[in-house]
Protein backbone atom coordinates (compact mmCIF):
# COMPACT_ATOMS: atom_id res chain seq x y z
CA UNK A 1 0.00 0.00 0.00
CA UNK A 2 0.96 3.30 -1.08
CA UNK A 3 2.19 6.07 1.81
CA UNK A 4 -0.77 8.57 0.60
CA UNK A 5 -3.08 5.96 0.92
CA UNK A 6 -1.77 4.58 4.30
CA UNK A 7 -1.99 8.26 5.06
CA UNK A 8 -5.60 8.63 4.20
CA UNK A 9 -6.96 5.58 5.48
CA UNK A 10 -4.90 7.08 9.08
CA UNK A 11 -7.04 10.08 8.95
CA UNK A 12 -10.19 8.61 7.96
CA UNK A 13 -9.73 6.10 11.50
CA UNK A 14 -8.39 9.21 13.67
CA UNK A 15 -11.60 11.18 12.38
CA UNK A 16 -14.01 8.26 13.50
CA UNK A 17 -12.32 7.75 16.57
CA UNK A 18 -13.09 11.03 17.45
CA UNK A 19 -16.38 11.46 16.39
CA UNK A 20 -19.22 12.09 18.87
CA UNK A 21 -20.13 8.18 18.66
CA UNK A 22 -16.17 6.40 17.88
CA UNK A 23 -17.79 3.11 18.46
CA UNK A 24 -20.13 3.44 15.88
CA UNK A 25 -18.16 5.22 13.50
CA UNK A 26 -15.40 2.67 13.71
CA UNK A 27 -17.43 -0.05 12.69
CA UNK A 28 -19.11 1.82 10.14
CA UNK A 29 -15.67 2.42 9.00
CA UNK A 30 -14.25 -0.92 8.36
CA UNK A 31 -17.50 -2.06 7.15
CA UNK A 32 -16.74 0.45 4.06
CA UNK A 33 -13.11 -0.30 3.86
CA UNK A 34 -13.97 -4.12 3.34
CA UNK A 35 -16.58 -3.24 1.09
CA UNK A 36 -13.76 -1.48 -1.32
CA UNK A 37 -11.53 -4.67 -0.51
CA UNK A 38 -9.28 -3.54 2.60
CA UNK A 39 -7.52 -7.07 3.24
CA UNK A 40 -8.30 -8.38 7.21
CA UNK A 41 -4.42 -8.15 8.21
CA UNK A 42 -4.06 -4.70 6.51
CA UNK A 43 -6.83 -3.31 8.39
CA UNK A 44 -5.96 -4.97 12.07
CA UNK A 45 -2.93 -3.17 11.29
CA UNK A 46 -4.19 0.64 11.13
CA UNK A 47 -6.51 -0.29 13.86
CA UNK A 48 -3.51 -1.90 15.83
CA UNK A 49 -1.62 1.44 15.65
CA UNK A 50 -4.04 3.31 17.57
CA UNK A 51 -4.05 1.25 20.50
CA UNK A 52 -0.11 2.59 21.00
CA UNK A 53 -1.90 6.22 20.68
CA UNK A 54 -0.99 7.99 24.26
CA UNK A 55 -4.56 9.50 24.05
CA UNK A 56 -6.60 5.99 22.95
CA UNK A 57 -4.34 4.41 26.21
CA UNK A 58 -5.77 7.03 28.27
CA UNK A 59 -9.37 6.98 27.25
CA UNK A 60 -11.14 3.82 28.27
CA UNK A 61 -14.14 4.80 25.99
CA UNK A 62 -11.69 5.09 23.01
CA UNK A 63 -9.66 2.32 23.66
CA UNK A 64 -13.05 0.11 23.95
CA UNK A 65 -14.28 2.00 20.62
CA UNK A 66 -11.11 0.41 18.87
CA UNK A 67 -10.43 -3.00 20.70
CA UNK A 68 -14.25 -3.30 20.01
CA UNK A 69 -13.99 -2.92 16.28
CA UNK A 70 -10.76 -5.30 16.29
CA UNK A 71 -12.94 -8.14 17.81
CA UNK A 72 -15.55 -7.63 14.92
CA UNK A 73 -12.74 -7.71 12.22
CA UNK A 74 -11.33 -10.92 14.21
CA UNK A 75 -14.60 -12.82 14.67
CA UNK A 76 -14.63 -12.70 18.52
CA UNK A 77 -18.12 -12.13 18.39
CA UNK A 78 -21.57 -13.65 17.11
CA UNK A 79 -21.24 -14.63 13.68
CA UNK A 80 -23.35 -12.06 12.09
CA UNK A 81 -21.78 -9.16 13.80
CA UNK A 82 -18.16 -10.25 12.58
CA UNK A 83 -16.62 -7.76 9.80
CA UNK A 84 -14.74 -10.85 8.02
CA UNK A 85 -16.79 -14.23 8.79
CA UNK A 86 -14.80 -16.88 9.23
CA UNK A 87 -15.65 -20.39 6.99
CA UNK A 88 -17.19 -22.33 9.81
CA UNK A 89 -14.94 -25.30 9.05
CA UNK A 90 -11.90 -23.48 9.66
CA UNK A 91 -11.79 -23.52 13.54
CA UNK A 92 -11.53 -19.45 13.46
CA UNK A 93 -13.97 -16.72 14.85
CA UNK A 94 -16.35 -16.91 17.60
Amino acid sequence: MGTELRDERRALLAEALFSSEPGAALKTLARFWKGQGMPQPEMLALFNEQLKNPTVQDDERLYEAVTDTMDLLVGWCTPQNAIFPSDPGSGNGA
